[in-house]
């Protein structure tokens, strides 16, 4: 199912309602086509019309008729891409299949360069790694500018194939999927795909890139397990500037969707579709841009065990199982604003789990604050779903989480922790206002605040079995707070 039909599936009972509701709009377009062509005509891939995407090349050359390339995946590519690998060009190939002998067959810090599939649609080009086991690079380009990675695919059944475009600014990786299984990984390889800004005032793109459809290897956190598993995304501790994540979908991977929490960059997510991450989804934190904060708009994060793709030997873990996992890794960064989001959990196959949204204390993690504002968080099972550990020293403000608009909505009987929202020691500050809080069954209260400050929770609608609100050590203001049942619910 993709991102529409799991939402269509989630219910969109509160999607118009008023304030209090937490429901969101999902009323967008659905997005054109690659090369939309309103008068249906056909168009064969030579006569696809070139997008540059506002980079500006000095050449744009074959790969088949002017390079050389072996189109049937026989002869090895390398030698030919290598030796176009300089500023200023953009190599655009034909449909086909083309072979992939070396790791790292492109490596350097080339400006204005480019592979493109010359096709309607990214399946039609085709890269394979024959040679790849566990730990292969196709794309190593580490600095530079204005690079574009568009319209192709990626085999990876039962292999890793990364690929690293860190560059200072200007480019775009589009359109690309990694097709195939992806297996139990077996090095210190962190990600299949690394777009990070080095450069403060820069920003990248990623738009469209699709990960994990075929399955892989889920297990858990290494910690627990000692098994490692491939993070979909990942910035490291160059990324300093942004770089942008547009309709991306990562619909199931080992460890996280996207891992940001030791760089002073930040990512911006617009849209996309995270199913199924064994560890979480999203982690992202806000990072320490001068001018900059992370955000994640319009997102749509699926828990579904049920519906997921096969996980070869390895078993849905209770070290594990995040929608949101809300952490820093020791830099105390604040995180991001979600807004408009949907978090859906709709089965989960492991005994236990994290927290459909859970800010961490483990380990070195110390996250600052957040916000969720106008998103839907449903759950149709007994897994924890909002969980906020205690607060560590050195986490930066803002020191607590604000729900502002927000729809809760438990259709199971019970919580780990005895409520819907759990929200720990010190996050002083912490503010529920226009939100709904929904459970029908079972033993389960509404919030729970343990050890903090002048906490607020202010005209929003808290139906559940048993309290609507507890406060253990806690200073708590209430105003306009409804235990009627909403009229309507995502079920």
């Amino acid at each position: 199912m993709d991102r529409r039909q799991y939402l269509a599936a989630a219910g969109t009972a509160c999607v118009g309602l008023l304030a209090g509701c937490g429901g969101r709009s999902d009323s967008d377009e659905e997005p054109p086509d690659r090369d939309s062509d309103p008068e249906g005509d056909e168009t064969s891939p030579d006569e696809v019309e070139v997008n540059t995407y506002g980079i500006e090349f000095d050449r744009i050359v074959n790969a088949v008729d002017d390079l050389g390339m072996d189109p049937t995946g026989g002869d090895p590519v390398d030698d030919a891409l290598a030796r176009a690998y300089r500023e200023g060009t953009l190599v655009r190939f034909p449909p086909g299949e083309y072979r992939v002998s070396k790791s790292r067959v492109i490596e350097g810090s080339v400006s204005r360069f480019g592979i493109q599939g010359a096709s309607k649609d990214h399946t039609d080009v085709v890269f394979r790694f024959p040679n790849a086991e566990n730990d292969y690079w196709f794309v190593h380009q580490n600095g530079g500018e204005d690079v574009l990675l568009d319209n192709f695919t990626i085999n990876t059944h039962e292999k890793y194939v990364t690929i690293r475009c860190r560059t200072n600014n200007g480019s775009l990786v589009q359109d690309i999927e990694w097709r195939g299984f992806l297996p139990e990984k077996v090095t210190n390889r962190g990600q299949l795909l690394d777009p990070s800004c080095p450069s403060v005032d820069g920003t990248n793109t990623v738009r469209r890139v699709i990960m994990g459809r075929d399955g892989a290897h889920v297990s858990g956190h290494y910690s627990a397990t000692g098994i490692r598993s491939m993070t979909g995304i990942r910035f490291y501790g160059a990324h300093v500037g942004e770089t942008i994540l547009e309709d991306v979908e990562i619909h199931q991977i080992g460890s996280n969707g996207v891992r940001h929490t030791r760089a002073d960059g930040v990512v911006t997510v617009k849209g996309g579709l995270f199913k199924n991450c064994g560890l979480s989804a999203l982690r992202i934190h806000n990072g320490n841009h001068p001018s900059k904060d992370s955000s994640v708009t319009g997102a749509a994060v699926v828990i579904d065990h049920e519906d997921a793709k096969s996980i070869g030997t390895g078993n849905w873990s209770e070290h594990g199982a995040n929608g949101i996992l809300l952490d820093s890794t020791g830099q105390g960064y604040s995180q991001p604003t979600y807004e408009n989001c949907d978090i859906i959990c709709r089965s989960i196959l492991s005994d236990g789990g994290w927290g459909l949204i859970r800010g961490t204390d483990t380990g070195q993690s110390n996250p600052g604050g957040g916000a969720f504002r106008n998103c839907r968080v449903i759950n149709h099972t007994d897994l924890q779903t909002v969980r906020i550990d205690p607060r560590k020293p050195g986490a930066e403000p803002p020191q607590g989480f604000t729900f502002d608009n927000v729809g809760f909505y438990l259709s199971g009987d019970s919580q780990p922790l005895g409520a819907v929202i759990s929200i720990e020691d010190g996050w002083d500050g912490s503010r529920i206002s226009g939100s709904t809080i929904y459970a029908s069954e079972g033993s389960v209260d509404g919030v729970c605040v343990r050890n903090c400050q002048n906490v607020s929770i202010e005209n929003t609608r808290i139906s559940v079995p048993q309290y609507l609100i507890t406060g253990a050590g806690s200073q708590i203001v209430t105003q306009q707070i409804s235990s009627e049942a909403p009229e309507e619910l995502p079920f």
